[in-house]
Order: C-alpha cells, then sequence, then structure tokens
C-alpha cells in the first residue's frame, strides 16, 4: 500500500501537519510528513521526517534551501518503491537522507541546540535556587 506525503514549511506547519492524531485516519491512510525550515542560529535549512502522529526527526541540514528540497524527491521516491512503514526500511531512508546532507552544517545545528538546552537546564536550575 502506497503511503501519502505531505510536505510542510516551516515549524508550525510541521507540527501541525505531525500533530494529526493516527486514530482520525484508517491504517490504509498512513501519511509520512517530510518538513522543511530555516535554522535560526545556523542560518541553513534542515529537513526532517515523521509518521503523522508520531514523533518528527530532524535529519539533515543545508546551505540552500533547493538542496533541502531535493530530499522531498528522495521521499517520493523511496515511497513508491518500498514499504516505509518496516522500521528498517525507514532507517535506511532517514540514514540516506543524512548522507545528502551537509555533515557541517548538521554538527553547528547540532551544537546550536545543544546550548540552548543547557541554557534552559541552567535557567530551570538557577530558579530552582532562586525559590528555595
Amino acid at each position: 500500500m502506497p503511503v501519502k506525503v505531505i510536505v510542510a514549511y516551516g515549524t508550525s506547519d510541521i507540527d501541525q501537519a505531525v500533530a494529526q492524531p493516527r486514530h482520525e485516519h484508517s491504517a490504509h491512510d498512513r501519511a509520512l510528513v517530510v518538513g522543511i525550515a530555516r535554522h535560526p542560529k545556523v542560518s541553513c535549512w534542515c529537513t526532517g521526517v515523521g509518521w503523522r502522529g508520531a514523533p518528527f526527526t530532524w535529519v539533515s541540514a543545508h546551505r540552500l534551501k533547493r538542496a533541502a528540497e531535493q530530499q522531498i524527491g528522495i521521499v517520493y521516491t523511496a515511497a513508491c518503491r518500498c514499504d516505509l512503514t518496516d522500521d528498517p526500511l525507514f532507517h535506511a531512508l532517514l540514514h540516506e537522507l543524512a548522507l545528502h546532507g551537509d555533515q557541517e552544517l548538521w554538527m553547528r545545528c547540532d551544537e546550536a541546540g545543544r546550548q540552548i538546552l543547557e541554557q534552559i537546564r541552567r535557567g530551570t536550575r538557577l530558579r530552582a535556587m532562586m525559590d528555595q
């Protein structure tokens, strides 16, 4: 059974597309969301994939929007050729998408994310200390 592919641009559209619960759709209406968004700190285009109603996974970073959009074609081709509901095939797709991205940019995105999480943790610890 072919998988429906939904393309979303920007984090709010991606969140909406992924958030639609599976129970609203039949088992034969599985949808895979491909999202593209601009990373605010690193100034690159990030691509991610996730099943509707399940967690979303960011997989690659690109200098040009056009390069990020090429990932959409890879997902469409995979959705037509194989059963992406099979976990090993789905994870192979994620790996392929990551390989087509810019690894240096991806590491910068990852580091920016870690810095933000650390700032949140420090702020949470500071507030907890102040509340004591």
